[in-house]
């Protein structure tokens, strides 16, 4: 559910159930109602994820089934997974 921008890069999976949105979808005084989300390349996100306006997921990186990603910057390659997701390792590498 995008409203303005979602930026998702070359080579990802994107499993079912995922949801990605840039917006709260409703106007809360003193909060932008969007931000955009941007998704590098080669990134894997498993079943069940939710990300939320603000988020960068970044290149080569792996997130997590069920995770909740908020907004921040987390390094390339990571695996990220929880709620809310955080980087659990660096270095990752993954293939199809």
């Amino acid at each position: 559910m995008i409203e303005k921008y979602c930026s998702i890069g070359t080579d990802c999976i994107i499993a079912w159930d995922v949801f990605i949105s840039d917006s709260d979808w409703h106007n809360i005084v003193g909060s932008e109602r969007n931000d955009p989300v941007f998704i590098g390349d080669d990134v894997w996100i498993a079943h069940g994820v939710s990300i939320t306006k603000g988020s960068m997921v970044p290149k080569g990186s792996v997130v997590g089934a069920k995770s909740l990603v908020l907004r921040g910057h987390f390094p390339e390659k990571s695996l990220i997974a929880g709620i809310p997701a955080t980087v659990r390792r660096t270095g990752v590498e993954w293939s199809r």
